[in-house]
């Protein structure tokens, strides 16, 4: 794979592609200070896009607001200006276009984007990055909006996370894409059960405004259970289990962990959840639940986490959903 070179080991190169067919494209530099746990690209796509919203007339911010309502049934009884607090919270929705894997040398290829981007008033669809996404494997993800592409080294076993440089020649290079389509290249039909979308816009369909980050970078979460009255519908699920920490259960794609009893003044700056293809890492305020190995692997890019009001007991709970990298597979356990 080709690559823009940055200009000292301490900085790194991700992709900026303009909505506009007009505008360029272009290179931008950051710095690897941050590592995995406060990723610069993933902050300065955010602030991108938070601009973005800034800048809307009262007019715009009216058809925002109308057009979430419209969109999720969950919205209809929220206020206004909390529903438009909710959308200033922009947060990125990621694109795995490529994971990691032994065969790719643990080099993924993430596409971040405005999780709201389709429902902005005079909505632009990206259609470089959409067809980015689509020859990677991904036949149904439509990027809307400004968009940023970043590649990255996860391995798991050597405990190493780095970015890694993205330019415009890589954006040009159809030989990665190539390779991530095909089965075990780790992009959209490169791993086995991933399905067509692995987008993130959970936080507009679940009500939860929670966003893993590419690669496994830390999540941004807002408590939007008090703001928005409690908990959204979730699928049917059965319990599998039930320990004195956390229940769980799965569906035929998910697994979901429910960290149980925690105190109702805990808000999302409380709460550390990591992920990795077969573990998960959770602390809530000074209790530290450890890092764990899944009973399966996971997509990393697709799983997120939300704090809200916990059941009849009080509190607050902490759901934490997986998103299986083997759909269909059945998980004797949630963790080891």
């Amino acid at each position: 794979m080709t690559a823009l070179t940055s200009t000292t080991d301490n900085f790194f190169s991700y992709l900026f592609v303009p909505a506009l067919n007009g505008e360029a494209l272009s290179a931008r530099i950051a710095s690897r200070a941050g590592g995995l746990e406060a990723d610069e690209l993933v902050a300065s796509a955010k602030d991108h896009f938070v601009n973005k919203v800034a800048s809307l007339t009262i007019s715009q911010q009216t058809d925002l607001v109308t057009n979430l309502k419209s969109q999720n049934e969950s919205y209809k009884n929220v206020a206004d200006d909390v529903l438009l607090s909710l959308s200033k919270s922009t947060s990125c929705e990621i694109t795995a276009l490529v994971c990691p894997t032994p065969s790719n040398q643990h080099i993924g290829v993430s596409l971040y984007s405005d999780d709201k981007g389709r429902l902005r008033p005079n909505a632009i669809k990206n259609e470089r990055a959409t067809m980015l996404a689509l020859e990677c494997g991904h036949i149904s993800v439509e990027v809307y909006g400004d968009a940023f592409v970043g590649r990255y080294k996860d391995d798991e076993l050597e405990d190493i996370w780095e970015r890694i440089d993205f330019g415009v020649a890589d954006f040009e290079d159809k030989a990665w894409r190539n390779s991530a389509r095909v089965k075990g290249g780790g992009g959209g039909s490169g791993v086995e059960g991933q399905g067509n979308a692995a987008s993130l816009s959970s936080m507009m369909a679940k009500m939860n405004g929670a966003q893993g980050q590419g690669g496994g970078q830390a999540p941004n979460v807002m408590d939007v259970g008090a703001a928005a009255g409690g908990k959204a519908a979730s699928k049917d699920r059965v319990v599998e289990a039930e320990t004195e920490d956390f229940t769980w259960n799965q569906t035929n794609d998910e697994v979901e962990i429910v960290y149980k009893n925690i105190p109702d003044s805990t808000t999302s700056k409380d709460v550390r959840v990591t992920f990795g293809f077969n573990w998960i890492s959770a602390k809530v305020g000074s209790v530290d639940f450890g890092k764990k190995t899944l009973g399966g692997k996971v997509i990393v890019d697709d799983c997120v986490w939300t704090i809200e009001k916990g059941g009849g007991g009080g509190g607050k709970e902490v759901m934490v959903t997986l998103a299986k990298q083997t759909e269909g597979e059945t998980w004797t356990v949630a963790v080891n």
